[in-house]
């Protein structure tokens, strides 16, 4: 799934750029998915900060347990670890819950999600900020008749 913004991950993380394009296709018409596929995005990053900086996995596989260790919490800055668990937490809200999310919701985790993904290119992946676009927010896809219709 070719994205707006996670593109610069392809190369050596095609899965989160994938999750990151979901996660903007959805981001209008179906908010929750966009953020099921938000969190998915951060519990796979999670676990390749784990493996790049050679960090003992807690026994369980929670995704908050790992984000809580404490080697975990040593190795990324505050900061980040706080946009991960908002990630986390309305991604929960969004596959747990039965009431509807709004896009603003979804935007607002992607715009989220994309500072975490600079991040993760920088820090983790050893990239270059210059290979970080500017974001730029997903627009809602016009209407097909022919959707509509159906």
């Amino acid at each position: 799934m070719k994205s707006q913004n996670f593109e610069f991950l392809r190369a050596k993380r095609p899965l989160l750029a994938d999750l990151g394009g979901f996660a903007e296709k959805y981001a209008h018409p179906d908010p929750q998915s966009s953020l099921v596929k938000q969190r998915a995005f951060v519990e796979n990053a999670v676990l390749a900060i784990y493996d790049a900086y050679r960090l003992q996995l807690p026994y369980s596989e929670n995704l908050n347990d790992r984000l809580l260790a404490d080697e975990f919490r040593q190795a990324v800055p505050t900061i980040v670890q706080d946009k991960l668990h908002t990630v986390r937490k309305v991604g929960n809200h969004a596959a747990h819950l039965n009431t509807a999310l709004p896009a603003r919701t979804a935007l607002d985790c992607l715009l989220v999600l994309f500072e975490i993904a600079e991040w993760f290119h920088i820090q983790v992946d050893g990239g270059a900020r210059a290979n970080c676009p500017r974001y730029v927010g997903p627009t809602p896809e016009p209407a097909d008749d022919t959707r509509a219709k159906a």
